[in-house]
């Protein structure tokens, strides 16, 4: 055949193995559940190693402007793969790569819910600013004003927003605003107080790496809140080396 359906309207509850090339959406006409199965499918051929992670990435960059949300977030997330545990060419090739490849669909999520966006739109919103916000000097501007205004005066923003909004903003974010942050996660609620910390991993110089992975001492906050600083800062390229030095210490 041409092209096939392994799942019909993706109830059933298993994988398929199939060649993309029949996974033609322009002739199978997959409906959204479908087109997701479909990248679940690919993306668990490829940790099988049965199929080349670039057939999936190419994949997900051509549905990621797909009118439904949902399956736009599904793609978004199966284009994507590991940056930091190569050189510095690729490194860099990458983050070049993510900002052509997904900087419009960035910009034009922004970081306002627009009145008659779905929940699912706003899914959307948060998983591809927080991956690919920091890549784009004005969206990290708007990121720190949207951070800042609901820090001065907790406005109601949906939780997810305000924690990519925060981590962004952290990423290129100095001392004071650090320290601004470690204020404000004292007297937030539970909530709150775990989109702060993270954003306080999200750092990106060894000096605050220091300091944020100094609040798993207990001194300032419980550390069963902080523990996750431990896990993003290693999870970046710029400070993993600081928290595995610090982890290694202790």
């Amino acid at each position: 055949p041409r092209w096939i359906v392994p799942n019909d309207d993706a109830t059933g509850y298993y994988r398929s193995a199939v060649d993309p090339a029949l996974l033609d959406t322009r002739a199978a006409k997959l409906s959204g559940a479908e087109q997701r199965m479909v990248l679940a499918d690919l993306t668990a051929m490829v940790r099988r190693d049965e199929l080349p992670v670039d057939r999936v990435i190419a994949r997900g960059v051509a549905l990621s402007g797909d009118p439904d949300p949902l399956v736009a977030l599904s793609a978004f997330v199966a284009a994507q793969f590991r940056t930091d545990a190569f050189g510095d060419p690729f490194y860099d090739a990458a983050i070049r790569w993510r900002r052509a490849t997904f900087g419009k669909l960035a910009r034009a999520l922004g970081w306002h819910r627009a009145p008659g966006d779905s929940d699912e739109r706003e899914q959307l919103r948060e998983e591809v600013l927080e991956t690919t916000g920091g890549d784009d000097p004005a969206l990290v501007q708007a990121a720190a004003r949207v951070a800042d205004d609901w820090l001065a005066h907790r406005p109601k923003i949906d939780v997810g927003l305000v924690s990519a909004a925060l981590a962004v903003s952290m990423k290129t974010g100095d001392a004071a605003r650090f320290d601004r942050y470690v204020a404000a996660a004292k007297t937030a609620s539970a909530a709150e107080r775990e989109a702060i910390i993270r954003a306080l991993g999200n750092v990106r110089t060894p000096e605050l790496a220091r300091r944020a992975l100094g609040l798993l001492l207990g001194t300032e906050l419980d550390v069963r809140d902080t523990w996750s600083i431990a896990v993003i800062t290693a999870a970046h390229r710029e400070t993993r080396d600081v928290a595995l030095a610090f982890l290694r210490a202790r």
